[in-house]
């Protein structure tokens, strides 16, 4: 097996996820990063952490988790799934998504283990055959995002800014143009990070080489690139190494 697999659960039963936490742990190669009763927080950690694999249930209310999983796989998500259901209905419903297994409510931890053997021969699959999970790569000097309809180029440079919005990342480009491309903002950070991109909070991640002006006092500033122009709110941390000159390359 992978050396550790990191698993986060969503189930709105706190008992469900207790239990499955403790099957988890039993199987020793296991990090769980979250343990989440709605897909609002799951999806938070799923941006944090970047688990291997999701343990969801598809009774959840707001929204279930078949919803969830085909939403992960539109924005291009190819994060593992295992259904935790007390119905084997679903499974014909499910068919799109492509899930790892099901496991049908109540199960064991002999169940979970034999679960966690396919997705670690998932993972290493995937490692022999060298894919990993960013969805953007750098051709000719520019990289290459995934969207809904193929793929977009783009240099660093015509990047402004990029936003998350309800689960979508939205780049905003020099020529006031708003792509959304599909993926993880925590991928686009790794791959943008390195020319001077800023993620000033879990939401937006700026291009320095924009930054027009800085009101410290209100700790705002100010991104202009042609006739696009957006202001965002800094943490104080953030103002801290803007000072020390840390982070801003002019």
């Amino acid at each position: 097996m992978k050396n550790e697999v990191r698993a986060l659960i969503i189930d709105d039963d706190n008992s469900a996820r207790n239990i499955l936490k403790h099957y988890l742990k039993v199987c020793n190669n296991v990090y769980v990063v979250g343990s989440e009763e709605d897909t609002t927080s799951g999806l938070d950690v799923i941006e944090e952490e970047r688990p291997d694999v999701i343990f969801l249930d598809i009774n959840i209310p707001n929204e279930n988790g078949l919803d969830f999983a085909k939403r992960l796989r539109e924005q291009g998500s190819d994060i593992q799934i295992v259904f935790t259901t007390a119905y084997k209905k679903y499974a014909v419903s499910a068919f799109d998504i492509k899930p790892v297994d099901f496991l049908v409510k109540p199960f064991g931890v002999n169940e979970v283990f034999n679960v966690l053997t396919k997705v670690c021969k998932n993972i290493e699959k995937e490692m022999n055959n060298g894919n990993d999970r960013l969805w953007g790569s750098v051709i000719c000097d520019k990289f290459k995002f995934r969207t809904l309809s193929g793929y977009i180029f783009l240099y660093p440079n015509e990047i402004c800014y990029v936003l998350t919005q309800k689960g979508n990342i939205n780049l905003y480009l020099c020529n006031e143009t708003i792509v959304r491309v599909l993926g993880l903002m925590n991928e686009v950070e790794s791959m943008l990070g390195p020319y001077n991109f800023i993620r000033i909070n879990r939401s937006v991640l700026l291009n320095s080489q924009y930054i027009y002006s800085i009101n410290k006092k209100n700790r705002e500033c100010i991104v202009k690139c042609k006739n696009l122009e957006e202001k965002f709110h800094l943490k104080n941390e953030i103002l801290e190494m803007i000072e020390k000159d840390d982070i801003i390359k002019l």
